[in-house]
């Protein structure tokens, strides 16, 4: 089965992927895709491979043989925005709070974009709301460490004091 390339909504490039994910993906058959032995850029709904898996998919090139009633194939649903992956704040959380623990929040960041991009909304958000958390226990876990060390200093002064 062949990889397909195509461009998403904002003309970026995004795949490979099989034309059975198209349908999960929410392309039509507007959606420009490209493949290995083509030499440019089509609609998708100009691949006869590929029709059946469009959503609201209409045939634009010739030949006489009819894959699909545009008029009865539902709209795809739309893509939900994608969420924050707090990347900024996972690099800020391993630099200046806790190391080990901000390194995991840098790769729950990293995931989110790559799910949303592949159309896995659901887990894409679940990500982005582990990254979150893991920011947030790396800072909590420097302030605690901070204040430790604080009572610690002013325990051990006391002490020398005496």
């Amino acid at each position: 089965m062949k990889k397909y390339y195509y461009l998403n909504s904002a003309q970026q490039q995004m795949g490979p992927v099989y034309a059975d994910e198209f349908p999960r993906l929410g392309l039509t058959g507007e959606t420009f895709v490209w493949c290995e032995g083509m030499p440019n850029w089509v609609k998708a709904n100009q691949v006869p491979e590929i029709l059946p898996y469009l959503n609201g998919h209409s045939p634009v090139y010739g030949g006489g043989a009819s894959y699909g009633n545009a008029n009865s194939a539902a709209p795809s649903k739309p893509q939900p925005p994608c969420p924050d992956n707090y990347l900024v704040w996972s690099i800020l959380s391993t630099v200046f709070c806790c190391w080990p623990i901000g390194i995991v929040a840098i790769i729950k960041s990293a995931k989110v974009n790559n799910l949303w991009t592949q159309g896995y909304y659901e887990q894409a958000q679940n990500t982005a709301n582990e990254a979150k958390k893991w920011c947030i226990v790396s800072a909590v876990s420097a302030i605690a460490f901070m204040i430790f060390y604080i009572v610690f200093v002013v325990a051990l002064g006391a002490a020398s004091a005496l």
